[in-house]
């Protein structure tokens, strides 16, 4: 009877896939398995802490807008078991050994980012090394603006608030200013005089001698403190401005409040309160004149001479001035009605650090 059942066994170890690797010797006395097979398991790696990881870039440490690479690299603790252990043919097994191996798994990853990073001024992004050239930038002024800023000239770091340019773009004229191209100008008196293409103070009609108006165009800081300012101004003076004259019933060039010359103002602060910064006269003459002394002798006035019929171009630099909020004012000014008097520019750009 033994021998029937280890037949009908020995026929079902030999037709299962579990079993054909053993090594199995039967006993012929005993009628049973004394042996097995020697099998290892590895097992899986596991995590066994929290992940750690870091970044060599931060966004917030790259100026706005600029891209970089960011390489994020990550750690893990990990271990695995492996099982030593010996399956016998009858099902039964025994674990030999067990060891435990340990690592830290580490993984990198790199993507484009780019800054977040913002300045409060121009100044500030030249000084702190985020300067990529003369360009526009976003700086910490009214929740995140962008401005453009001139990093090359004269130190770098202005910020622009005032941008006319007739070769540029003829057609953005500005309030009080007429666009002229080809233009003859018939004077009162029958003379013809050709104008330089150009933004032009509007035509008036009446020959009133005795008036003063201007033209002013405002650069407004939109309270931006500054103590320094750069202007680039291309301007036209055409005919019979004749500067600075002594004041009168109905004129004042005493003060940079009243008529102050004709020609073309540049002055911070509002009217009845303004400060001056630079001033464009047909002749500089004017300042030897009785009443007009103070000019010559002020100390921080000063004043550029432009021939008759000419065009000068000019970058003035402003010396540095208490800090201020107080918005810039190119004033272009005439004190005859008639046409015998033009003035105006091609280009006139503001800046203020």
């Amino acid at each position: 009877m033994k021998t029937k059942i280890l037949t009908i066994a020995m026929s079902t170890l030999l037709t299962t896939n579990t079993f054909a690797n053993f090594k199995v010797i039967i006993s012929s006395q005993a009628n049973n398995y004394n042996y097995g097979e020697k099998v290892v398991i590895v097992g899986e790696w596991l995590a066994t802490g929290e992940k750690s990881c870091s970044k060599d870039n931060l966004a917030e440490d790259y100026y706005y807008g600029i891209e970089f690479d960011q390489t994020e690299t990550c750690s893990e603790p990990q271990e695995r078991i492996t099982t030593t252990k010996v399956v016998y043919g009858d099902g039964r097994e025994e674990i030999i050994n067990k060891t435990k191996e340990t690592k830290i798994d580490v993984k990198s990853n790199t993507i484009k980012l780019t800054g977040t990073h913002i300045e409060n001024t121009c100044e500030e992004v030249l000084s702190n090394g985020f300067s990529y050239g003369d360009g526009n930038y976003r700086i910490n002024f009214n929740g995140g603006s962008d401005v453009y800023c001139d990093m090359t000239r004269n130190g770098g770091g202005w910020m622009r608030i005032t941008n006319y340019n007739f070769v540029e773009n003829p057609d953005n004229t500005p309030n009080g200013f007429v666009k002229t191209v080809n233009r003859t100008l018939t004077t009162y008196t029958g003379a013809s005089f050709t104008l330089k293409d150009g933004w032009y103070r509007k035509d008036v009609t009446s020959a009133d001698a005795s008036s003063f108006i201007w033209e002013e165009i405002i650069a407004p800081t939109n309270n931006f403190a500054w103590t320094e300012s750069m202007i680039d101004i291309d301007s036209l003076q055409a005919i019979t401005p004749d500067s600075y004259n002594v004041a009168t019933s109905s004129r004042d060039s005493t003060t940079v409040n009243g008529q102050y010359l004709d020609g073309i103002s540049i002055t911070y602060g509002i009217q009845g309160n303004r400060k001056h910064i630079h001033s464009l006269t047909r002749t500089t003459t004017g300042l030897t004149r009785a009443g007009l002394e103070w000019l010559a002798n002020s100390g921080d006035y000063t004043a550029t001479e432009i021939a008759a019929n000419n065009q000068r171009k000019l970058t003035i630099l402003s010396g540095k001035v208490p800090e201020t909020t107080e918005n810039i004012s190119a004033r272009f000014a005439l004190n005859q009605l008639y046409n015998d008097e033009k003035i105006g520019f091609t280009k006139l750009v503001i800046w203020i650090k």
